[in-house]
């Protein structure tokens, strides 16, 4: 019977198909064709991955740094580029873990995007916070959320929209969220 369960298992997953981070990487690819400086946030290394192995192969494009908590990361390198005192001039997005999202200043991106939704408020707030910041040299920032078909709604997703409007009712919010995420959920 165990056996017959994970061949099931092993035909489902046979199924499955690479398009949901494809459409990721070109809202990213799209993005950079109008912003040279693009952040954006995935609380899972793997997936980070997968999006810089995709967006590499639309050469030509911009430079791909991934910024995790890992020493090998390219996390120097981003901190740097997203400098708003940097002089590079090289278009890049910016793939960044949570470990990126707090005490750091990368307000030269004027995008920001949320590969998958983040798992609490806090983290949102700190994620926009890295280019919302007062010393930005943009008149305007723009954050993309993501727009998930409900079959990959989690229940921390509701969980956030409940808690975000929690926080919005009572203390105020720090980022708006889009209107649509309000009224019909993820």
């Amino acid at each position: 019977q165990d056996i017959a369960i994970y061949r099931q298992i092993a035909d489902l997953v046979s199924d499955m198909s690479a398009q949901r981070e494809y459409q990721k990487v070109q809202l990213l690819a799209r993005l950079a064709e109008k912003y040279p400086y693009i952040l954006a946030f995935d609380s899972r290394p793997i997936t980070l991955a997968v999006i810089q192995m995709m967006l590499k192969k639309l050469e030509p494009g911009p430079r791909i740094l991934v910024a995790t908590g890992d020493t090998n990361s390219d996390r120097k390198a981003l901190l740097k580029a997203f400098s708003p005192k940097s002089s590079d001039v090289t278009p890049t997005i910016g793939l960044c873990s949570d470990s990126v999202s707090e005490g750091v200043n990368l307000q030269r991106a004027q995008a920001s995007v949320h590969l998958a939704l983040p798992r609490g408020v806090r983290i949102a707030e700190q994620r926009s916070g890295r280019i919302d910041r007062l010393d930005s040299p943009h008149k305007a920032i723009y954050a993309w959320w993501p727009d998930d078909a409900a079959e990959f709604a989690l229940r921390t997703d509701e969980r956030f929209i409940e808690r975000y409007e929690t926080v919005d009712n009572l203390l105020g919010s720090n980022m708006p969220l889009p209107e649509v995420m309000r009224t019909h959920g993820t």
